[in-house]
């Protein structure tokens, strides 16, 4: 039998890196630098992977860069496909010695062969000084929470008392959570609507029209959602329409549109509004405005 080109997960890996350079070394935002793969069969892995790794970034490159001599004169696409490996190694279930595998095959797919063996070296000292590396890291609480410096320096003089826990939960995984169209279901009533189908939700007490699922689950499976009565949105973001507490005949700018969350609020919360237009600066994702108003 004739052997596998490449081991198994390198050209995930591979993909992962070019997202995470796209997004750490040319500016993309996260969306579109994994939306480049949707195409790919691992399309979910290379999501998680990628915003997995740019969650602890700031955790795991300076780690990363302690194992080299000149970091910055690596090529992109590898030292991102090292972070992108040490994610893996730190917080993913799969045995260290397979991701390093597969790394190597990685920068191989990325055309960074001569960089094969820098990448095994490295790595392998990942693995086997990852104590020591963390606690030199997670030494600073910027470093420990992976971010910025700047950004924990402004909390804690703002909020001294609560800082920690506020970063700590910036790192944690949201949960799936879907806005009800009020003004054509009630929360108790589509919560009743869930446990029908066998899910299991909660309200949220701050956002009236928030239902936070117990397990996230595939878009296609959200009971009603196709029919526009819900969509998905995260409870912080539900704020805008409630906030703005827009009344009837007025005229409103979403300046920031995309994918349209907000807008399709606002309609739902007033819609008498004499005029609502949407904007983006992103062409590509002024469609997807489109897509989900259409549905709503």
């Amino acid at each position: 039998m004739a052997r596998a080109p490449w081991a198994p997960g390198a050209q995930t890996l591979a993909d992962a890196a070019r997202a995470v350079t796209s997004i750490a070394i040319e500016g993309w935002s996260a969306e579109a630098a994994v939306a480049a793969f949707e195409s790919s069969p691992q399309r979910s892995a290379i999501r998680a992977i990628t915003l997995g790794t740019v969650r602890w970034y700031l955790r795991l490159a300076p780690a990363v860069d302690m194992l080299l001599t000149r970091p910055q004169a690596l090529a992109n696409e590898v030292r991102a496909l090292l972070v992108v490996s040490a994610h893996q190694v730190e917080y993913s279930r799969n045995a260290p010695e397979v991701t390093v595998h597969a790394a190597v095959d990685a920068a191989r797919i990325l055309g960074h062969g001569r960089a094969s063996g820098l990448v095994n070296a490295v790595l392998r000292r990942f693995v086997t000084e990852r104590p020591s590396l963390a606690a030199r890291v997670d030494a600073s609480l910027a470093g420990r929470t992976a971010h910025p410096a700047w950004l924990v320096e402004a909390l804690g003089v703002a909020w001294p008392e609560s800082c920690a826990r506020i970063l700590e939960a910036n790192n944690q995984h949201p949960p799936m959570v879907l806005r009800v169209d009020l003004s054509r279901q009630s929360v108790s009533g589509y919560l009743a609507e869930l446990l029908g189908a066998g899910m299991a939700g909660r309200a949220v007490d701050w956002a009236p029209a928030a239902v936070i699922l117990e397990r996230p689950v595939a878009v296609s499976a959200i009971p009603a959602f196709r029919a526009g009565l819900v969509s998905v949105q995260d409870a912080g973001a539900q704020l805008a329409a409630t906030l703005l507490d827009a009344q009837p005949g007025m005229r409103v700018l979403d300046a920031c549109a995309a994918p349209g969350g907000k807008t399709g609020h606002l309609l739902e919360h007033t819609p008498q509004l004499a005029e609502l237009v949407a904007v983006d600066v992103d062409a590509q994702r002024v469609g997807r405005i489109q897509e989900n108003l259409e549905r709503l």
